[in-house]
């Protein structure tokens, strides 16, 4: 499936599976560019490719086959490829499908001919199950959880709608922490403090309040028009452009990695709306396309060789014929090229603080900010 997509230019993937006989045979279809017969034997040998544009164009190790082929063999199948130049390429493998046991009756139902006890003599390799963190998150939009969820993979992400809500939560279970995002910081601690009155009951939990724009916001300071995340999908896309409904149909993408240039080809030609997809691989490159083809939008990654992102919009910004079309930021960046949380990140905690956990507090928060700014 991998290869099919990125060999798929025009056309579409099909992916079929019948029963013949007592076997059961898997084909996926594309409609590349075909593999010339003479060609054909050599793809299942392992790190082969047919030459070396295929790498630089596509990508790959030329192991991806040769494993597929071994691994259907050891289950007592069979691999094979039928291909037309120009036309596009079907790989086949067919794998022996047991027939099921009848089912059981009555007591035989728990019992297995085969079954054996075996008493365990040394304790599992199995890895135990460990109680992932979880935290709290209450905002307005969901610019916080979105980020949350993307680089924190060993935590749980609870999203809460208010305080209140958030108390209720905390009765229910623990957390390791309650993450407010507000715009004012001073009031989001004010409320989180409470009067007495509408003290909310954290117990032991520390909140950490910090302020991150919503994405308009964000890549409205740097003069784009809306920024999106990689890694993009063509439903991201297809809102962004709907929400800008450019006046024509010629859409520039600016990126320096050449399978990211080939990807976005790919979802916009696929939506067929006739677009006219121009590609750039650095700012440079894409300065002089603005100028001699004024496209309609600009997707456009930040970090590049040449001439970066930023560099480029500030460019644009001072043109008067290019500073009204729009720019979408694609990257994994904010747009702002740092991370998009604002100067203030403030931590309160019902409890109090003791000595020792303040200084830890402060050795902790001066490292993380030493590192990121290259000091020691």
């Amino acid at each position: 499936l991998s290869n099919a997509g990125r060999f798929t230019e025009r056309g579409g993937v099909r992916v079929g599976i019948r029963r013949e006989g007592a076997d059961l045979v898997v084909s996926v279809a594309d409609t590349g560019p075909g593999i010339a017969v003479e060609h054909q034997d050599r793809l299942f040998r392992p790190f082969h490719q047919l030459d070396g544009s295929i790498r630089r164009r596509y990508g790959g190790t030329g192991l991806g086959l040769a494993i597929s082929k071994s691994f259907v063999e050891l289950h007592g199948g069979r691999m094979w490829l039928e291909s037309e130049l120009d036309k596009g390429t079907t790989f086949f493998f067919r794998l022996p499908v047991d027939p099921p046991a009848p089912p059981g009756t009555g007591v035989d139902r728990w019992f297995h001919p085969e079954w054996r006890y075996e008493e365990r003599t040394h304790p599992s390799l199995a890895p135990v199950a460990q109680v992932r963190p979880r935290y709290l998150v209450v905002e307005q939009g969901n610019t916080l959880r979105r980020l949350l969820a993307r680089y924190g993979d060993n935590v749980d992400i609870v999203p809460v709608d208010g305080l209140d809500k958030a108390a209720q939560e905390l009765a229910r279970g623990p957390a390791q922490a309650l993450i407010v995002n507000a715009q004012a910081v001073g009031e989001a601690l004010q409320q989180l403090k409470g009067d007495g009155s509408n003290s909310l009951p954290y117990g032991g939990t520390p909140a950490i309040v910090c302020s991150l724009p919503e994405p308009a916001d964000a890549a409205g300071a740097l003069g784009a028009t809306d920024y999106l995340v990689k890694p993009i999908s063509r439903e991201m896309l297809l809102s962004a452009l709907d929400r800008l409904q450019p006046r024509g149909k010629t859409i520039l993408v600016v990126d320096d990695e050449p399978e990211a240039l080939q990807l976005f080809h790919r979802m916009l030609v696929s939506m067929d709306r006739g677009y006219r997809v121009l590609l750039a691989p650095n700012g440079q490159e894409a300065l002089a396309i603005l100028r001699e083809q004024h496209p309609d939008v600009v997707f456009m990654d930040l970090v590049m060789p040449e001439m970066d992102g930023f560099r480029l919009l500030e460019m644009r910004a001072q043109d008067p014929t290019l500073r009204d079309i729009p720019v979408v930021v694609i990257s994994a960046l904010d747009p702002a090229g740092h991370p998009i949380v604002s100067d203030t990140l403030a931590v309160t905690h019902r409890d109090g603080l003791s000595v020792p956990q303040l200084l830890a507090c402060i050795e902790a928060i001066s490292r993380i900010l030493a590192r990121t700014h290259g000091n020691s």
